[in-house]
Parts: C-alpha cells; structure tokens; sequence
C-alpha cells in the first residue's frame, strides 16, 4: 500500500476524500480509503484497529481530510500515527487546512490547500521516489518556525476529466475496534446514513455566491475567477446509472453542491430527460432563493425532486446584505418557499442566530420570517461561527471583536441561552394561531414570568407532539403523499434523521437550559 487516506468523519458521505481516493486509482496508484466512523464513541479501540492496519500495510504517506469540527479527531488520529509510525509523512488536507493552515500544521507534517487530486498524486509519487515536498503546489508546511506555502495548481475546468464517484469505493475499509475490516455491504449499510439508501455525490464545484461567514469568500482569494464548474450531464448520468444498477434499493440521490440549481434551462432540461430515464430515483439538492423559479421546479419536480434545502439566514436584509454579503432578500425567500410549498416539496432552510451585528428587533424579523415560511419544513438553526479564512471572521478581528469560542470545538447546533432563540426553535412548529399570541406576549415583556412559562410549555408541546407530526408529513410528502412508500423508508429516517435532528434538540435543550 502506498497511500493511506483517512476519514475522521462519523458517516461515510465523504465526497472529497471519495473523489480523491478514485482520482488516484485512476492514475494507477495503490490508495486505500479508511473511514473511521465509530472514532466518537470508542476512541481507543478504533484507534487501536488503525494501528495494527498501519503497521500491517505500511503506507508510504498518509492523507487526513477534515473541516473544522473534526479538528480535535483528526488531531488525535495524526497523533496516534506520529507516535506509533514514526517517518510515516501525514498530510492535512481539506477545508480546514486552507483556512486555518498554520493550526494544521501543529499537527501534520504537510498540508493541501485548496484541490488537491493533481497534488496529492506529485505528494505519492514524491514518496515512492524519496524526494522532497517543497517543490509541489498547493502544499504547505513548516520551517525554521516560518509558514511557508506553495501557489495553487489551477482549478479543474473540465469535471468530466475526474473519475465518477462509487458507492462503495475499491480498497475501501472501516476502522472499528475490532480491527480494520473491509468496507462491504453489509459494513456499508451498518455505518452509513440512511442505511445506505441514500447516495451522496455532486454535479458541480464551486458556488456563485461569496457569503462572508462562508469558506467561499477564502477560495475566491486562494483562486481568482472562482466560479461553478459542472459536470456534463452524461459524465453524471453515468455515475448514477451505474450506482443505481448495483444498488436497486437506493430511495434517495443526495447532490451536494452548494447551488444544485446554478447553472441554465438548458442543462436542467438535459437532466430532467436522462435522469428520469436512466435513474428515476427521488433527489435532494441545495440551492439558493434567486434559482428557485416555477420553470425550474417544475422540471426538476417531474425528475424527481423530493427535498429542497434553501438558506436566508436572517429575516433583516440589512443583515443579509451588509453583515452576511448575501445577495437575497428575505422577500424573495418566502417568495421561494411558497413556490416549493405550492409544488408539495419537502423542505429544510436555514437560518443563522447569535450574531453579534444583528439587534434584538431584526432577530425578531427572522423569527417573524419562520413563522411566515410555509409549513410544514424542516428548519436548521445554526449558530454563528467565526471560521478562520472567513470575511467575517476578518471583520470581527479588525473590529476587535470578542470571537468566545473556538470554532474547531463549537458544535453550530447549539444556540445561546437566549429566550429569543427558544422564541425562534418554537416558530419552526408551533401552528401560527398559538404563534402569534405568544410573539405577542415575548414583545410586551421578554422576562415576565408568563412569558417564560409560555414560551417552554410552547417549545416542549412542539418538541413532543408537533414536529414528530411535522417530520411525518414532510416525509409523506418527499413520496407523493404516499403512505406505503413513507411507511418503507421510516425505518431509514428513524435510524439517521431521527437521532440526528429531533434528539439533537433534546440535547441542545440539556447543554443550554
């Protein structure tokens, strides 16, 4: 084995460490893909599975991908390889080595910024013929206490010049305290989101916006003329011609891209053709409120879409547009949402709170916002991070402003203890005739104690009895309001969604209240 490229990721949908895996089979060379899902919850013994695996297979060069949440797991995995292996190289790439590379490289001996497939197959040949890193774009380390980085190889224009994804990758492997087993169905299906049923890939790299807290506005820095770039329609279909032929139960197809629907009518009705033809599976895709037309969903409704995940972030526009660059309007969010609801397809939005620059009344405004927003949808509330590389976090450093926590251990889910975020959570689900008497009362007096009696008896009542209903419908209607297909998949929902939103605010209310 040649190259080892570990994910410290709880779930298998690893789409760039998948893609670079592939890129280098393609090429010719011996990578080997290790996930380590269980690393959360039984540390030691994962780890200790890993171990025996290195030292059986020794690799020439090991590859670790990350953001920034998995900061500490990637830590402890490169430190684990360090003391047991010395010599072995261990490069950091991902999003959180090309924002933060000088954190990363506490702990790697190399980082990659930006893409990485054209660099990581020089930083594997380099190894196998004992030459030295330095001279390779896009990498980075550390010398004489100095920074030092190489400039980027270009980007990828052509997509379709990279191999397609798999759902199960060649020489691919789990670590679990057992030991490092081959990743098989049976594995697969045990680690994977939704059973395995759900299929994660994407169509595009890139996004069209630049918003300030995003990692964007540092690749529009690292890149300049960073754009979307987008696979053919062929290339694609292929993929998922093939996936699917192997795999008949897949239910849904899961696009990642940043803006699914960023590109022309054209392409869409291309896809909308051989998509329906070839693949006929539901989809889930991501956009953004100016791509959401009735032409478009129409289109990509008779192809399959299921769910629509769109973001505003702030219901303020002075905040969207000044604070976060977004080029939205919260009318045209609602306007976007109530063409999804009319077209009966499932949706999550999101929205962002905590923010130091918004003000009490334009928080109210996004709470106003989710109450107007079309139920029923699944809504993300996120809280704000201040990402190294981000504008925003640049702006919070030349305002001398107070970042508390360290976004390499803030988990976005948990919101402040504030009675406005609880205000906020309780919109999602609660039926506007009981909304709005209680926005009512948190205006007239936020602290009264009857407002805060309300407010809890209000968000518990949502908690336990309306977004179980809420989830329900919006699963029936990802399934053309079919009751016997909803009924087959709650099984998968249960497993995955279930755990991962609906005990997330459970969870969130322990840590918060």
């Amino acid at each position: 084995m040649t190259t080892l490229l570990i994910s410290v990721q709880s779930d298998l949908d690893v789409i760039g460490l998948r893609a670079l895996h592939e890129f280098l089979l393609a090429r010719g060379e011996d990578s080997t893909l290790v996930f380590m899902p269980t690393l959360d919850d039984e540390q030691e013994g994962t780890l200790r599975g890993l171990d025996r695996f290195v030292a059986e297979r020794k690799p020439l060069i090991a590859g670790v991908s990350l953001m920034s949440p998995e900061h500490q797991n990637a830590a402890t995995v490169t430190s684990m390889l360090r003391a047991r292996h010395p010599g072995l190289p261990i490069v950091w790439g991902g999003v959180h080595p090309t924002c933060d590379p000088e954190n990363s490289l506490e702990s790697a001996d190399w980082i990659c910024v930006g893409e990485g497939e054209t660099s990581m197959l020089d930083l594997v040949r380099a190894a196998r013929e004992g030459r030295s890193f330095k001279d390779i774009p896009n990498i980075g380390w550390m010398e004489d206490g100095v920074y030092r980085q190489n400039p980027p190889y270009p980007l990828v224009q052509n997509l379709d010049t990279l191999p397609p994804l798999s759902r199960i990758p060649r020489n691919a492997h789990v670590a679990l305290p057992s030991g490092v087993v081959p990743l098989d169905e049976p594995v697969f299906r045990r680690y994977a989101r939704y059973m395995g049923r759900n299929y994660a890939t994407i169509t595009s790299r890139g996004c069209p916006y630049e918003c300030a807290y995003c990692v964007n506005s540092l690749y529009t820095r690292l890149y300049p003329g960073w754009k979307v770039r987008r696979r053919s329609v062929d290339h694609l279909i292929g993929e998922l011609e093939r996936v699917v032929s192997e795999s008949p139960d897949i239910v849904y197809v899961n696009f990642h891209d940043d803006c699914f629907l960023a590109c022309g009518m054209e392409y869409l009705r291309e896809f909308r053709e051989k998509y329906k033809a070839r693949v006929g599976r539901r989809f889930i895709a991501r956009t953004a409120p100016a791509y959401v037309t009735e032409e478009r969903l129409e289109l990509l409704k008779d192809a399959g879409l299921s769910w629509v995940s769109v973001g505003l972030q702030s219901g303020s526009d002075r905040v969207c547009r000044e604070v976060f660059c977004r080029r939205s309007t919260r009318e045209k969010f609602l306007q976007a949402a109530a063409l999804i609801h009319r077209f009966k397809i499932a949706a999550f939005y999101d929205f962002i709170f905590d923010n130091p620059w918004e003000s009490e009344e334009e928080t109210l405004e996004t709470v106003t916002a989710i109450m107007e927003t079309p139920k029923p949808y699944h809504a993300e509330l996120f809280s704000l991070v201040f990402y190294k590389g981000s504008a925003l976090r640049r702006r919070a450093e030349e305002e001398a402003l107070p970042i508390l926590e360290d976004p390499r251990k803030k988990d976005y889910f948990i919101l402040q203890r504030r009675r406005i975020n609880d205000l906020a959570e309780t919109a999602v689900k609660l039926p506007l005739f009981l909304m709005k008497p209680l926005l009512a009362q948190y205006r007239r007096n936020p602290d009264a104690l009857l407002t805060r009696i309300l407010l809890q008896s209000a968000k518990w009542s949502c908690r336990l009895f309306f977004t179980p209903i809420s989830y329900f419908q919006l699963i029936q209607m990802s399934h053309g309001g079919s009751l016997r297909e909803t009924a087959a998949v709650l099984p998968m929902y249960f497993k995955t969604a279930f755990s991962r939103y609906y005990l997330r605010q459970i969870t969130r209310t322990k840590s918060t209240e």
